[in-house]
Formats: structure tokens, sequence, C-alpha cells
């Protein structure tokens, strides 16, 4: 069964990830619609992933696009405005995958998650450092899968470093 999508802000970088990803997994995944709060980033978004998605729905308001039937929300907007998609989303009984950071205000966001916790939904934040072009390259090169380490953006930097990522016994 195909999962139904909405996306709630545009703007972030790694939205375009997601559309992708959704893009090349159709039998999975369908974004039912866009929504942005700037007309400016949603024409641009229309434009640059029209051939990904050529079906690309874009919707007036957040309120609309929730009312679509849908499996989740992802939230993809600028980091300030993010925390209050999420909760739109949650109160319309949407799951959340939430782009990092998940915005500015620490006692927003634990309102946000006791809202989930308290309606029984998901929300997870989007971690896809596994769909990163170098990181699709590292795991080719050395054909081992990608363990966990949470200096690996500072390593990515310095190629020295790069043998501690994909090499088991120094990661443990």
């Amino acid at each position: 069964m195909m999962m139904r999508l909405g996306m709630l802000g545009m703007w972030h970088t790694h939205a375009n990830g997601i559309v992708r990803q959704v893009a090349a997994h159709p039998k999975e995944f369908a974004l039912v619609g866009f929504h942005d709060p700037d007309p400016k980033v949603a024409a641009d978004r229309r434009r640059r992933w029209q051939p990904l998605v050529p079906n690309l729905r874009l919707y007036d308001t957040s309120q609309e696009l929730l009312k679509q039937p849908l499996d989740g929300v992802v939230i993809e907007g600028r980091v300030f405005e993010n925390l209050r998609l999420a909760r739109l989303a949650l109160e319309s009984g949407q799951p959340v995958m939430l782009e990092k950071p998940a915005g500015t205000n620490l006692d927003e966001f634990r309102q946000v998650v006791a809202l989930a916790q308290r309606r029984h939904l998901h929300l997870q934040m989007i971690y896809l450092f596994r769909y990163m072009p170098a990181v699709q390259e590292l795991l080719a090169r050395r054909g081992e899968p990608l363990r966990r380490d949470p200096h690996l953006h500072q390593r990515l930097r310095r190629p020295e470093l790069l043998g501690y990522v994909v090499q088991p016994a120094l990661v443990g």
C-alpha cells in the first residue's frame, strides 16, 4: 500500500532530497501536495520538482493540504516555522517527519512532542545522512555498511579521518 505524504514548508535545503527519494520509490510513496507560505519559494520548488513529481499540487494554505487524505506530513520549512507547522499537522491527526533542527525554542519543541504523545502520533526527526551522495560513494567504495558516528560531519571534512568511519574495528 502506497504511503501518501504532504509537505508543509518547501524552503529547507533537505526538502529536495525527500522529493528525490519519494520520486525514486513510486510504488511505496506519493507526494499528494505541498504548501509553503512564501509564494516565491513555492514557485521555485514547483519549477525544480515538477520533473520528479509530474502531478505536483500546491495548496494555498497548510489547512487546505491537511484536509487531504494523507498518511503523514513532512515538515521542511524555515527553522523558525517548523514547530508551528508540525503542531498543525499533529492537531489534524497526522504523524510527522520533522526536519532538523526542529525549531528555535526548546519549550515549544517539548510541547510538540507532548502533543504527539497525547495524540499517539509518531513524531520523527529526519536524518537522511545515508542518502547523501558523498556517503553513498563511500559505501560503494568500501562495500561496507555505515556505522553510527556522532562526529561524522567533521570527519567528512578531514579525509584522513574517513577510515575511522568505515572500519568497524575502529567504530565498535
